[in-house]
């Protein structure tokens, strides 16, 4: 563990001078992107309107089963990433190639209300940015809590979302073996673990501070309808029932 440890920390510390150095000079270029199947082309076409009614106008990559208006289209690759772990393979295999900074991942349920402010300002410390959402209890969530702690977060342990987050493009390839490699450490010790929990372990390794990443410390950026911070949000994640309310 010390040696993945002291792996994830130099990483760290370049990317974060690379992500700084951009922001710093005002060149880093960002785009929203997603991923759309059949059951989902519609909720997405949404929200490519909605970012676009409020005066969103940066490119919108989405990979999906039909055409959709506003946003470059490419076809969906037929593969199943175990663990659904999708999001972080498509990023390294597809959406990597493109010429951006900063990828910044949205569901197709998200719904924007006004054009976001400071967007690139989560990641100024860091190379990967997702909101933290509520703090675990070592006592009720003992077991995953445990896998944390053994991967090497030593901070205040939180729940991650994964209907937002942002990665540099030179961070890519580290938050994808990162992921994958959080996920086949747990399944060897035979549990399967989601998404959240492996993207969460990442941000919770790469930040610095992990206050900054508290999905409070952003208001007016992102939230859910029903849950956290939706008040005001530029972007809102939509209950299923709830599109286009």
């Amino acid at each position: 563990m010390r040696r993945r440890l002291l792996v994830v920390a130099a990483k760290t510390f370049l990317l974060s001078l690379i992500t700084s150095y951009g922001l710093l000079m005002g060149f880093s270029r960002y785009c929203y992107w997603s991923v759309a199947t059949a059951a989902y082309t519609e909720q997405m076409q949404s929200c490519v309107d909605s970012a676009r009614a409020c005066g969103v106008f940066k490119d919108f990559h989405v990979l999906t089963s039909r055409p959709l208006r506003g946003c470059e289209c490419y076809d969906l690759m037929e593969f199943q990433p175990q663990g659904g772990l999708f999001p972080v393979f498509y990023l390294e295999l597809a959406m990597r190639k493109l010429n951006y900074d900063y990828f910044v991942w949205v569901d197709a349920d998200t719904r924007f209300d006004h054009a976001p402010l400071g967007l690139l300002e989560t990641v100024r410390y860091s190379p990967i940015h997702a909101p933290l959402l509520q703090r675990l209890c070592e006592e009720k969530e003992a077991d995953r809590c445990r896998r944390l702690r053994e991967g090497g977060v030593l901070e205040t342990l939180y729940e991650c979302g994964t209907a937002f987050w942002i990665a540099h493009r030179e961070a890519v390839e580290s938050v994808y073996t990162e992921v994958r490699g959080y996920w086949q450490r747990a399944r060897r010790a035979g549990v399967e673990v989601g998404f959240g929990e492996a993207l969460g372990y990442v941000v919770q390794m790469f930040c610095g501070d992990v206050e900054r990443y508290v999905i409070g410390a952003w208001p007016g950026l992102w939230g859910e309808i029903g849950g956290l911070r939706a008040e005001r949000a530029s972007m809102v994640h939509l209950e299923a029932g709830r599109l286009g309310s």
